[in-house]
């Protein structure tokens, strides 16, 4: 009887994108899947590749623009459970940074109702993009999510592949040294 509840459950978490969010959600609360933080006194990084992104309205505009500012972007997806589950931390960042850094959340489906509805369902302050462009160089990964901090020199200071708790404290240390080197 054990081994059929063990199976049933590993089928589910298998097969149900929110229940393996759930585990990997779960994962992060006990310390689990913490983003690698260099520290470094000046961040130095590739310059990030332009590309051109656009909301939901249609008004589209270069990555490039948004030099001078500190971009964290993500790659994510609504069915992948890893984005799913480290959403929630994203959002808290972006609630404790809010002003001060820019958030772009890309989905890489380019199905921005889907995303932009998504993120209404669950009460997240985040808002959705889609490329119009295609992702090359450095901004390309095969992994999603896939997370990026650019500078306001608009380098790749900071790059995570896969899920991962960003209300870590050593990555919003990170962010504010960012915020005072300007």
């Amino acid at each position: 009887m054990i081994n059929l509840l063990f199976i049933a459950a590993l089928i589910i978490i298998l097969f149900f994108p929110p229940a393996k969010a759930l585990l990997i959600r779960g994962g992060m609360h006990i310390g689990l899947f913490q983003p690698e933080v260099t520290e470094q006194k000046v961040p130095d990084g590739p310059v990030a590749e332009d590309i051109i992104l656009e909301v939901q309205d249609g008004k589209a505009f270069h990555l490039s623009d948004l030099k001078g500012k500190i971009v964290f972007m993500n790659f994510w997806a609504t069915w992948c459970p890893p984005c799913i589950a480290e959403m929630p931390s994203i959002n808290s960042l972006r609630k404790e940074f809010k002003g001060k850094v820019v958030f772009i959340m890309v989905d890489i489906d380019n199905d921005l109702g889907k995303s932009v509805e998504f993120m209404r369902d669950r009460n997240y302050d985040l808002q959705v993009y889609r490329t119009t462009s295609s992702v090359k160089g450095n901004l390309a990964s095969k992994v999603i999510p896939s997370s990026f901090i650019i500078n306001q020199h608009g380098q790749i200071v900071f790059h995570h592949k896969g899920a991962a708790d960003y209300s870590n404290t050593k990555l919003t240390t990170f962010l504010n040294k960012l915020l005072l080197s300007n």
